[in-house]
This record gives structure tokens, C-alpha cells and sequence, in this order.
């Protein structure tokens, strides 16, 4: 019984990391090329207020591109350990995860506070409490 409620948190954080991939080939491919400028006017009323020129418009195309890159990085390399190390119940994996989750959480979130970037300040607490659950869950599974 233990063992298949630890397999279930594992695969919720599998999707986690899948999902962190997907937004950002979202990111990276949609809204940094332009497909569907909708769904970042929210960020970008926060800093082109106005018509964009020509620059403003390449450097977000780039933004979106490296953030989004930085995003799919991100993902498959939590993938990548819980679908290993974390499986295996290696105490560095539950903490790396952990940790690199906690640090994303912290620093994205406060320059997303600071520059007023509520939707960004949404998403990533709903990243977060979906993948600190399964991990505060699976806590003691790597200490016994």
C-alpha cells in the first residue's frame, strides 16, 4: 500500500515536470513567435504600455524564446530524476528537486511581484503547490 501511494506522488510530480515542458515549448514556440499574442498581454501591459516597435517586439520574441527554452530545460531535467533517483528513493533527488523548486519559486516569484506581473505570480504559485504536495507527501519515504 505504501509503495503504490508513493508511485502515485511520483507520477503526479511526472506530470508536474511534463507540464513545466509544455509551457514552456508554449512559451517558447506560441507566444514568443507571435501565434497567440493574447495570452501574454498580461505581461506585457506590465512593461509596453502602448504600440511596441519593431526592437521591443524582437527582444520579446526573444525573452519568450530563451525563457521558454529555460522552462523545457527545467522540466526534463525534473523529469529525468523522478523518473530515476527519485523512483529509487535517493535522498539527493527528493532534495535537489526540493530545493531547485523552492529557489525557482522564490526568485521568479519576487521579480514577478516587484515589476507587477500577477498572471506569472499565478502560474508559478500553481506550479508550486502542485508539485510541494507530492513532495511534502513523499518526505518521509526518503528518510526511513
Amino acid at each position: 500500500m505504501a509503495r503504490d501511494r508513493f508511485e502515485l506522488f511520483r507520477q503526479w510530480l511526472q506530470g508536474v515536470s511534463l507540464l513545466v515542458i509544455l509551457l514552456g515549448l508554449l512559451m517558447a514556440f506560441i507566444v514568443g513567435l507571435g501565434a497567440m499574442p493574447s495570452i501574454s498581454d498580461p505581461i506585457d501591459q506590465s512593461f509596453y504600455p502602448g504600440t511596441m516597435t519593431a526592437a521591443e517586439k524582437d527582444f520579446r520574441a526573444w525573452t519568450y524564446g530563451v525563457w521558454g527554452a529555460t522552462m523545457v530545460g527545467w522540466g526534463i531535467m525534473l523529469l529525468a530524476i523522478v523518473r530515476r533517483p527519485f523512483a529509487n528513493k535517493e535522498l539527493w533527488a527528493w532534495n535537489a528537486f526540493a530545493t531547485g523548486l523552492t529557489a525557482w519559486f522564490v526568485i521568479d516569484t519576487g521579480f514577478s511581484l516587484n515589476f507587477n506581473v500577477t498572471i506569472n505570480v499565478v502560474v508559478n504559485v500553481a506550479i508550486f503547490v502542485l508539485a510541494i504536495i507530492p513532495l511534502l507527501l513523499t518526505f518521509r519515504d526518503f528518510r526511513s
